[in-house]
C-alpha cells in the first residue's frame, strides 16, 4: 500500500489546479470493472472481472472506505455494480459462458442470492450502468431498455418514456438519488439527450432544454437535487452540464481550459463537489458549485476507467492492473 501524497496548490484570485490526492493504491486480484461507494460514506464494493481464461473474480467488500477489503463467498464475473447501504446489486454470471444475472447481496456484498428476475431485456446486457438508492435501483442498456427495481433488485420491470416506449438508441448511463432519476441516451436523434423521472423510474422524461437536447452524453450523477453529465467530447461543443432541479431543465457549464477534452464515461458528485475523468489528455475537470464551472488539471489520470465519490474520499480502479487508487478531494 502506497503513502505517497503531493501537494494542493494555494488557493488564488484566478484558477487554479487543486490536485486529488492519491496516497493509496490497493492491489485486488482480477481485471477491476466497476467500482461503487455507499452513501453512508465507510463502505465500498469492488468487482472485477476475469483476466486469465477460466477464472473468476471475487466480489470484494471494505467497512473502511477501501484501506482492507475481505472477499465474498460469491465467485462472480461482475460487470457492474451499486450499493445502497448495506445492500448490494451486481451483474455477472457463475461461469464466463454462462448468461448475465442479477445477484442480490444484504450485507455489504459479503453473500449473494441470484435474483427471482430472469426475463429482463436488460439482463443480458453487459454494458451500461446500474444504479440504486434505498429500495429503488434503475439501469439501462445499449439496446433502448431501462428497466427499474422497488425492491432490492428482487423484481424489475420496464420503464415507460413519455409519451411513448422508446425502444432505439443507447443508455449509456442512469442514476437514481432517493426517487428522483436521470439517464443519458447516447445515440438515437432525436431521442438522444438527457431524461428525469420523479417516480423511481417507472416513468422517463424527456428534457426540453437546448443543453440537455445534443448527441454524446455518456454519464451523469446526481445528489440532491443538483445532477451533472458529460459528452464525449468538449471542443465541438460544451462537455458538461449542469442541473439544480434533479434534472428537469440543463445548463451548460464553464470549463476554465481551452484544452480539447475528451471524457470518458465516469462523473461524480457529493455535496457541492464533482469529478470527471477525460480519457485524453488522461486527466480531470473538477467543480466545487455543484457543476456549474469546473477547472482542468493535468495530473495523469491514465488507465482510470472510473470514478467515485463518498465523503471526502475517491476510488478509481485503473483497468487491468488490479489497482484500486483511493483519493482525498482538494477541497
Amino acid at each position: 500500500m502506497n503513502s505517497t501524497t503531493s501537494m494542493i496548490n494555494k488557493k488564488a484570485s484566478k484558477p487554479v489546479i487543486a490536485n486529488i490526492i492519491w496516497p493509496f493504491s490497493v492491489l485486488i486480484g482480477g481485471g477491476l470493472n466497476s467500482i461503487s461507494a455507499s452513501v453512508d460514506g465507510n463502505n465500498v464494493v469492488v468487482v472485477g472481472s476475469a483476466q486469465a481464461p477460466g477464472t473468476l473474480a471475487v466480489v470484494l467488500t471494505s467497512s473502511d472506505l477501501g484501506r482492507t477489503f475481505v472477499s465474498g463467498t460469491q465467485n462472480l464475473l461482475c460487470t457492474k455494480v451499486t450499493i445502497s447501504g448495506a445492500r448490494v446489486v451486481v451483474i455477472g454470471k457463475l461461469t464466463s459462458s454462462g448468461p448475465n444475472k442479477y445477484w442480490l447481496s444484504s450485507d455489504y456484498g459479503v453473500t449473494f442470492t441470484m435474483s427471482p428476475t430472469t426475463t429482463s431485456p436488460a439482463i443480458g446486457d453487459a454494458r451500461g450502468r446500474i444504479s440504486m438508492s434505498g429500495a429503488n435501483a434503475v439501469r439501462g442498456d445499449y439496446f433502448g431498455n431501462i428497466v427499474y427495481s422497488s425492491n432490492y433488485g428482487q423484481d424489475w420491470s420496464l420503464g415507460r418514456i413519455v409519451p411513448g416506449n422508446a425502444s432505439y438508441g443507447s443508455w449509456w448511463d442512469v442514476f437514481i438519488y432517493g426517487t428522483r432519476a436521470i439517464a443519458c441516451q447516447y445515440t438515437g436523434r432525436p431521442a438522444s439527450g438527457m431524461y428525469y423521472s420523479s417516480n423511481s423510474g417507472q416513468t422517463w422524461t424527456k428534457s426540453t432544454s437546448a443543453a440537455a437536447n445534443k448527441d454524446g452524453f455518456v454519464a451523469c450523477a446526481m445528489f440532491g437535487q443538483y445532477a451533472v453529465a458529460t459528452t464525449f467530447v468538449y471542443g465541438n461543443y460544451q462537455g458538461i452540464i449542469y442541473s439544480s432541479d434533479y434534472g428537469v431543465t440543463w445548463s451548460n457549464s464553464l470549463i476554465n481550459t481551452a484544452q480539447y477534452l475528451y471524457f470518458d464515461g465516469s462523473i461524480c458528485i457529493n455535496n457541492t463537489s464533482a469529478y470527471a475523468l477525460t480519457s485524453f489528455p488522461a486527466g480531470y475537470v473538477y467543480s466545487n458549485n455543484n457543476g456549474a464551472t469546473w477547472n482542468y488539471s493535468t495530473t495523469s489520470t491514465q488507465g482510470m476507467m472510473e470514478i467515485s465519490i463518498s465523503g471526502d474520499q475517491l476510488f478509481a480502479p485503473i483497468y487491468g492492473s488490479n489497482i484500486l487508487t483511493i483519493g482525498t478531494k482538494p477541497f
